[in-house]
C-alpha cells in the first residue's frame, strides 16, 4: 500500500518501472479501479495544496523510482 485514503501524504513519489493502481475504500473493502502503466507521479496534488488523500494507491507490481519529502518539495516551489 503506497497511500490510504484520508491519509496525511508526506512526500512525492515518482515511478521509473512498475504498475499500480487507484481505488476507493467502502466497508473496510478496497476497489481498485485505475492501473496505471509504467512511470508515474503519486502525491504531487495533495503535497502542493496540503490535502489529503483521496484515493487508496497500491503497487501492482514491484516499483522502482524515487521520492521528495513535503518539505523539500516546498523548497523547489
Amino acid at each position: 500500500m503506497i497511500n490510504g485514503e484520508l491519509d496525511d501524504v508526506s512526500q512525492v513519489t515518482f515511478i521509473e518501472k512498475g504498475t499500480y493502481d487507484y481505488g476507493f475504500e467502502i466497508n473496510k473493502k478496497y476497489i481498485f479501479c485505475i492501473r496505471k502503466p509504467i512511470g508515474g507521479i503519486i502525491g504531487m496534488y495533495e503535497v502542493f495544496f496540503n490535502r489529503r488523500c483521496t484515493f487508496v494507491v497500491r503497487a501492482d507490481t514491484d516499483c522502482i523510482g524515487y521520492y521528495i519529502i513535503k518539505k523539500d518539495w516546498i523548497k523547489l516551489e
